[in-house]
């Protein structure tokens, strides 16, 4: 179920064009980062990262799902290929090289955040 958290990761990185966490750590050092970050997860400190703005109540409740601290009571991802957020887009195909970078706001812009 770690990897549950690492989707939740993932989406908030895509809606913030940033890795979560960032605004608690300041370093932009890379292994520093994650070093601090490994420590971080292994305290018993709140370990959810900040909501990113970009999402609605539907993508924050799925969020919530993926930090779930216990992991046992943690989804597995067929509860999560059923919840709002997600059921839309389970089973769309696209054709090759159909996503590109585009900021959270929904812009047609290639820059992640302008």
């Amino acid at each position: 179920k770690a990897d549950i958290w690492s989707l939740g990761c993932v989406v908030c990185e895509v809606a913030m064009g940033a890795r979560p966490y960032s605004d608690r750590f300041e370093s932009t050092d890379a292994a520093a980062f994650q070093h601090q970050l490994i420590y971080f997860v292994g305290s018993d400190r709140v370990l959810r990262p900040s909501d990113p703005p970009a999402l609605d109540d539907e993508g924050k409740h799925f969020l919530a799902l993926c930090f779930e601290r216990d992991p046992a009571l943690r989804p597995d991802i067929a509860r999560l290929m059923d919840d709002p957020f997600v059921k839309p887009w389970v089973g769309v195909q696209t054709a090759p090289g159909a996503f590109r970078a585009c900021c959270p706001c929904g812009c047609e812009s290639t820059e992640p955040v302008h």
